[in-house]
């Protein structure tokens, strides 16, 4: 036992042992969670997990609210008019089957014709005067080229001469001046023998008359040589000024080269964009397939934008079937196109007891819809007037999902069954709600995170 307490000795620190044999912390409330409390913790926990799933993985859609009525599947959209104009042909009857980007018909566009055409007649001419103005600038610039040889083969030559006479000049004044130095020695030597009576006086002014103008011809000799370098100067700067002013020409005919091209351009490009407007101002296109059911003008009517010329009868859509015809905001129906879903509440089955009938978005017109066109469609300037409270709507053509089971009365989709006991039928206004984008909840944060943090 004694060896025992010993080896423990050895293994801990006295200190540790002594906080071990202590009783100072055995009056320490010991805290004790309670289970009620780890529930809560982790129904928290489990509820914060569940909100970043459902960020990641969930979805939050973006919905169009508008109203829309029931119709028989007949007649089920038009074909309008892409601009005014007077019909020239119809390609197409009633009864014929027709295909998308068909053309069913063509329209007269007189004045765009004729601004088509002065529009390619000024590019002939400004064709014809890039020709001109090309030919003129090849042969210019050739007789100035050779123009600029010949000058600047005179120049160089007179810098030849100027070269020459300074060589000779120089030479000049090297002799002279040698010439001078003898003639002040020699006179010198004369104004002895003078002095001495050895000469006479005549020989003496001699020397000195022949000092004096080789002096002087010294001194021309330099003021000519100075000359020459002045005009050596003058020569080499109307070289360089030649060919400056060569180059200068030489860019400003290129330059009025190019802006020819440009024009040309210009012009070319409007005429394509007149070409494409004029093709699609005169072809009227069936903007899906199906089977004409009514011819609505003739030949030479003067039909105005967005007027309905031909009915069409979707194909796989019989006439004793229901379809949802949705009228949508001005505002709200560029962001509608084909295969979204659609949620129709009809008025008298509120949607928070009944639910909802299930469509899906067949086709989506190109126009705003006129009054016309909406009369024809619903049969109702009443209910026309309702629908286009708020501008002129786009007219949006779904059809509805069926259910046939046999438990199922109404025969269509609904999101309660509640809602297959209502009855529905041509003529029944709804209200409508298409979904045309679901984003995850997390797309939509991170922006306001990104702003906050200023990270990119």
């Amino acid at each position: 036992m004694a060896q025992t307490e010993i080896d423990r000795s050895k293994l801990f620190r006295k200190a540790a042992l002594d906080r071990l044999s202590s009783p100072e912390e055995l009056d320490v409330v010991m805290k004790i969670v309670r289970p009620r409390t780890w529930i809560a913790t982790t129904a928290v926990a489990m509820a914060l997990l569940a909100v970043v799933v459902w960020s990641i993985v969930g979805t939050i859609p973006t919905t169009v609210r508008a109203q829309g009525i029931l119709i028989k599947t007949g007649g089920l959209f038009d074909i309008v008019a892409p601009a005014s104009g007077p019909v020239a042909e119809f390609l197409v009857s009633e009864g014929d089957r027709v295909e998308d980007g068909q053309l069913v018909a063509r329209l007269e566009q007189p004045e765009l014709q004729a601004r088509l055409a002065n529009e390619r007649q000024a590019l002939e001419e400004l064709l014809a005067q890039y020709e001109g103005l090309e030919a003129f600038t090849r042969t210019n610039l050739g007789l100035q080229t050779e123009t600029l040889a010949l000058q600047t083969e005179t120049l160089a030559l007179r810098q030849e001469a100027f070269q020459l006479q300074r060589n000779t000049l120089e030479e000049t004044i090297v002799f002279s001046e040698q010439r001078r130095l003898a003639l002040e020695e020699q006179l010198q030597n004369e104004e002895t023998l003078l002095a001495r009576g050895l000469i006479t006086n005549r020989t003496v002014l001699q020397t000195r008359q022949e000092y004096y103008l080789t002096s002087d011809a010294i001194e021309q000799a330099r003021n000519e040589l100075q000359q020459l370098d002045v005009s050596g100067k003058q020569t080499t700067s109307e070289r360089y000024s030649l060919t400056s002013s060569q180059q200068e020409r030489t860019v400003q005919q290129e330059q009025h080269l190019e802006n020819s091209r440009l024009a040309i351009s210009q012009q070319e490009r409007a005429i394509l964009l007149l070409e494409e407007r004029l093709v699609y101002e005169t072809e009227v296109k069936s903007p899906g397939p199906g089977r004409v059911l009514e011819v609505q003008a003739k030949r030479g009517d003067l039909v105005s934008i967005g007027r309905p010329m031909v009915s069409l009868q979707p194909p796989g859509q019989n006439t004793d079937g229901l379809q949802a015809v949705i009228y949508v905001p001005p505002i709200d129906g560029k962001f509608v196109t084909p295969d979204m879903n659609v949620q129709l509440s009809p008025f008298a089955a509120p949607r928070e007891e009944f639910g909802f009938l299930l469509g899906k978005v067949q086709y989506v017109s190109e126009f705003p819809s006129t009054e016309a066109g909406m009369v024809n469609t619903l049969g109702n300037p009443t209910l026309v007037q309702t629908l286009m409270g708020q501008g002129a709507p786009f007219a949006v053509y779904a059809s509805l999902v069926v259910d046939d089971r046999p438990d199922n009365p109404s025969g269509f989709a609904w999101s309660s069954p509640r809602g297959q006991e209502i009855a529905v039928n041509s003529g029944t206004l709804c209200n409508v709600t298409i979904t045309v984008s679901e984003r995850r909840p997390l797309e939509l944060v991170m922006p306001f995170f990104r702003k906050v943090t200023g990270v990119s």
